[in-house]
């Protein structure tokens, strides 16, 4: 059986290839990509693995390719395509989370067997969710205001720079927004689950950034776009 690190970085390094082959086609592929990977966090959130030692949930890769994506869109199509992204993934979270309770309120035929398999998927607490939705707005908004500032203060040819900062900084407000708003006082240490959750993400941006940076070659004709406000 293949290792959890080991598919741990291939699913990275897919992500990556991903938002920049979506970087390659457009504004609308890069926001159809965010939608996803918000969608596809959600929806794995509650599934645990053990990585290096520690256990984490699966899905920290997808808030890190959300973060990219985000930042290719400032980079390549403006700041007003990446605020209408982020306010349309964050629509895609609320569709989501609104049509999974609708398929459970449907009662299970008698010769069912799957109906306790999407209980166990969709029946995260009210609080869990409206955490997520808080956290994923909030950091989404951080990602745009300072990748915007950093780009006004570099040149382009520090994408890779910019990227990670930004990156940095919008994943550690996710992660103690989510920790504190959704587990405070449920779970234990909440601290140690901060710092674990953020050093696994902080692992992801590692493996994501630099294999992203290589936009600036394959989307070289592209000019960054500047707008008056962000």
């Amino acid at each position: 059986m293949m290792p959890n690190e080991l598919i741990f970085i291939i699913q990275s390094l897919f992500l990556a290839s991903t938002a920049l082959a979506a970087a390659v086609h457009g504004a609308t592929a890069l926001t159809a990509f965010m939608c996803i990977c918000a969608i596809i966090e959600n929806l794995l959130v509650t599934k645990q693995i053990d990585v290096c030692g520690f256990t984490i949930t699966s899905c920290d890769a997808y808030a890190v390719g959300c973060t990219i994506a985000l930042s290719f869109l400032q980079e390549y199509y403006g700041h007003e395509k990446a605020r209408r992204a982020i306010w349309l993934s964050f629509a895609s979270l609320i569709f989501f989370a609104c049509i999974s309770q609708l398929h459970l309120l449907f009662t299970p035929s008698s010769i069912d067997s799957s109906h306790h398999h999407f209980l166990a998927l969709f029946s995260s607490s009210p609080r869990i969710v409206l955490a997520s939705l808080t956290a994923y707005l909030i950091s989404q908004y951080t990602e745009r205001f300072l990748y915007a500032y950093l780009a006004r203060r570099f040149d382009r040819s520090s994408l890779f720079h910019r990227l990670c900062a930004s990156s940095l900084v919008s994943q550690a407000i996710d992660t103690a927004l989510f920790t504190y708003l959704g587990l405070y006082g449920i779970a234990n240490h909440l601290w140690d689950i901060f710092f674990i959750s953020y050093l696994i993400k902080v692992g992801v941006i590692a493996l994501m950034s630099p294999l992203s940076s290589l936009v600036v070659f394959i989307k070289p004709t592209v000019a960054r776009r500047h707008e008056p406000t962000v």
